[in-house]
């Protein structure tokens, strides 16, 4: 054998043990990498679910009181209950002959001013007839309507009854009965700020 050829012998063995080793390498560390794989899969599997996502929250829990909280804000008080009433059957009442300004000093006791101010409905009607006149008969209870957080709103039912008068001293009446809302602050006892009347 020249020695050419043992050069030739020479490479081929030292490709064919470079081949081998690379080939061995890609084996361990294959195995490597599947054992660290299986070992976090495993331990991911049997680790415990976080406290917090297991239980629900105190605040869920809570929910319930804060409604029953929040509702409890908006029951009227007897003595708003009372003033609804006193103010709307004292807007209810109308009579031609009293002037605005008699309205007026009538109703601010109940009402504030801007809404005692308000033309009534009555006077739309009746504002022509000579000596027309709306009484009272009776009123219900107040009970709340709506409310927006900061104001309610009370409903009362009245009824009434038109008095016409007639050039002969007799007089034709009308009785009916309709509900009026009345707008009164959440807290404490302040006067009626609205005044919702129905359409006659």
């Amino acid at each position: 054998m020249d020695r050419r050829q043992k050069r030739l012998v020479a490479t081929i063995i030292a490709v064919s043990l470079s081949l081998v080793g690379a080939f061995a390498g890609v084996i361990v560390w294959s195995a490597s990498h599947r054992g660290e794989s299986e070992a976090k899969a495993s331990s991911a599997a049997t680790s415990p679910v976080p406290s917090s996502e297991a239980t629900p929250s105190r605040s869920a829990t809570s929910l319930p009181s804060q409604v029953d909280g929040y509702a409890s804000e908006f029951r009227p008080t007897s003595a708003q209950k009372e003033r609804a009433v006193r103010a709307v059957k004292a807007a209810a009442q109308w009579s031609q002959s009293e002037t605005e300004q008699e309205r007026f000093k009538r109703l601010s006791s109940e009402f504030s001013d801007d809404v005692a101010k308000q033309e009534s409905a009555w006077k739309k009607l009746y504002g022509s007839v000579d000596n027309a006149r709306v009484t009272v008969d009776s009123t219900g209870d107040a009970s709340v309507t709506s409310h927006d957080g900061k104001t309610m709103k009370l409903g009362v039912m009245v009824t009434y009854t038109v008095h016409i008068p007639h050039g002969n001293g007799s007089e034709v009446v009308s009785s009916g009965t309709r509900l009026w809302v009345a707008e009164l602050p959440l807290s404490g006892d302040g006067k009626v700020t609205g005044l919702e009347e129905p359409k006659l």
